[in-house]
């Protein structure tokens, strides 16, 4: 999934608990979230300084240079405005309700994974090797490609999330 559908995601399944002000355990929903979104089939976009070995998904090698940087940062943060924009016209009622701090625990919640499995992919030593064996363990084997049909399945969960956020 990409970076914005989770943290829309994540929102929506942590929308009952955010009135507690249980820090720790929205950010542990929307973490949770994450691995359980990941387990539907589903597109990825791909890295241009990232790729993943077809046959061991442990295997990810890297290729850096500033042109592929610039490139991959802009999807990347295209992509986290995104799904902030959204997540703030979701929730900008109850801002003043709940204060900001519920959805950054969200946002962090939802996208850490992913930090990580970023991360893991530049340094492959322990403890990042568990975090991402067990990203791998849960995410879908099934990777599709972005077709129309997979794009608008993601679109469908987004729009489903927001929803459940704004009902």
């Amino acid at each position: 999934m990409t970076l914005g559908t989770h943290i829309i995601v994540a929102t929506a399944v942590s929308k009952a608990i955010i009135p507690t002000g249980n820090i720790p355990l929205i950010f542990g929903v929307s973490l949770a979230s994450h691995y359980l979104v990941d387990a539907i089939p589903h597109f990825d976009y791909e890295s241009s300084m990232l790729k993943k070995d077809e046959i061991n998904p442990m295997i990810i090698r890297t290729n850096f240079s500033p042109k592929l940087a610039i490139k991959d940062f802009t999807k990347f943060g295209f992509d986290l405005f995104l799904g902030l924009i959204i997540l703030y016209l979701s929730v900008k009622n109850n801002l003043q309700i709940t204060g900001i701090t519920p959805y950054v625990a969200i946002i962090i919640g939802g996208t850490l994974p992913d930090l990580l499995q970023f991360l893991y992919a530049i340094y492959k030593k322990p403890p990042l090797t568990y975090f991402q064996k067990f990203h791998d363990f849960w995410h879908s084997k099934l990777r599709l490609k972005a077709t129309p049909s997979a794009i608008a399945s993601q679109i469908a969960i987004v729009a489903l999330s927001v929803f459940l956020i704004t009902r």
